[in-house]
């Protein structure tokens, strides 16, 4: 087993999973999810031979980068789905301040438009109650107005919460207190949730 096979085979955690009530072949309520992330999709022939070399059928988490269009996730995202299940990370945490709301919801209809066949989940957001995220309401406003986009189109999608126990900047960003607080009803209460 190769170092990266190894780095592969590690489990998402701290995620909440919205999937419609009529699941598809990703994973019936009961199951896990066995997933990995994907930042760097230069060497996509070794990450696609990984990803089928492992025992379980992963979920393949794609972080699609900052001021990177679409297009050039078209192959990656086509090969890796041939072996895994696809989820596609709109935009890692870090560069969510640099994007105004419009900007963001922009971002997450360009890619469900030009990858929805071959994504199989969309994270919505990421890390979603970190501080450095910006200012919360606007933080609220991208990942409610991103579930509402992939959720018109019927879309499955995941929610990463940044587990922070005792090293929040503010209280107010402490993960379940955030959470309780500001993910809308109608995310948590989606027809059927995951939590990792």
């Amino acid at each position: 087993m190769n170092l990266l096979t190894k780095k592969i085979a590690v489990i998402l955690k701290a995620i909440t999973l919205c999937l419609p009530f009529s699941l598809n072949s990703i994973a019936a309520t009961s199951a896990p999810l066995y997933g990995v992330t994907i930042d760097n999709i230069e060497q996509l022939s070794t990450t696609v031979e990984a990803l089928a070399s492992l025992s379980q059928k992963m979920t393949a988490r794609i972080v699609f980068d900052e001021y990177r269009p679409p297009s050039d996730y078209l192959d990656a995202v086509s090969a890796i789905s041939n072996v895994s299940f696809v989820m596609g990370e709109i935009l890692d945490s870090f560069y969510v301040k640099q994007y105004s709301v419009q900007a963001y919801l922009d971002r997450t209809l360009a890619y469900l438009n030009a990858l929805e066949n071959k994504v199989d989940i969309w994270e919505i957001g990421n890390e979603i109650n970190g501080e450095w995220l910006g200012n919360i309401d606007d933080v609220v406003l991208k990942m409610t107005g991103a579930y509402n986009i992939v959720n018109a189109r019927g879309g499955q999608t995941a929610l990463t919460l940044y587990y922070n126990e005792d090293c929040w900047k503010y209280p107010s960003e402490e993960m379940f207190g955030w959470a309780a607080t500001n993910i809308p009803s109608d995310i948590k209460n989606c027809k059927s949730n995951l939590a990792f």
